[in-house]
């Protein structure tokens, strides 16, 4: 059965990035550009995750060459994207910001320029310094985000509330779906050993913190690149 754990949990997140995608009604073209942009992301790291930080089971196996993830990383990827730009788009509107939202733009190669500093925090950490994959995520994800917030310094506080609400959320949902259907996964799937060894009332504290980095990135990089 734990290995129907991973789909299950997409198809959760997958539920949710519907119900915000039927209330955003001006941010449903940044979250399906954002979604299918990212959606590639989240399998690619597997090739790094799989030696340092985990070991799920799959029900759907797919492996390109030395690249191996399931149809649930696609999934986890394409929802997790679309719900962080959603939301993100939701902490705009509600904040009355609009600052950073008009067409004028630094163009593709300007944008594309903002994206290497997180790119080469993640590769030296984890090949030059050894960094457990996970932790190098995090910090490309919030050199990136630093990246784009201060040339949308207006975007800081949506961000950071947004951020923290899917960090929130994501704790919630290891506590109330992983712990409670699936008894002793983590203790079978995570590296434990390889991480910090805290502990949120039974989840890895790595999980909201990488959620909180990855969101603070993935939510204003879905407007500043793809809007």
């Amino acid at each position: 059965m734990r290995e129907a754990a991973g789909l299950l949990g997409g198809l959760f997140f997958l539920g949710g990035w519907g119900m915000l995608f039927a209330c955003c009604h001006e941010g449903r073209s940044a979250m399906l550009k954002g979604s299918a942009a990212f959606m590639v992301v989240g399998p690619c790291f597997e090739y790094w995750h799989l030696t340092d930080y985990w070991h799920p089971e799959y029900l759907v196996k797919i492996s390109l060459g030395r690249l191996s993830f399931g149809v649930e990383d696609l999934l986890f990827s394409f929802a997790f994207a679309g719900i962080c730009i959603g939301l993100f788009w939701q902490q705009l509107a509600l904040a009355g910001v609009t600052c950073g939202l008009d067409r004028i733009r630094e163009g593709f190669a300007g944008r594309f320029f903002t994206l290497w500093p997180g790119i080469c925090t993640f590769w030296v950490l984890v090949h030059c310094y050894a960094i457990n994959s996970l932790y190098a995520i995090a910090a490309s994800c919030l050199v990136s985000a630093g990246v784009i917030l201060l040339k949308r310094p207006c975007w800081v506080c949506p961000a950071l509330r947004m951020a923290l609400l899917v960090a929130s959320l994501m704790w919630f949902f290891y506590w109330g779906y992983f712990l409670v259907l699936f008894p002793g996964i983590i203790e079978s799937w995570w590296e434990l050993e390889a991480l910090w060894g805290v502990r949120l009332v039974g989840v890895p504290l790595e999980e909201p913190l990488w959620a909180l980095a990855a969101a603070l990135f993935i939510g204003p990089a879905g407007l500043f690149y793809l809007e």
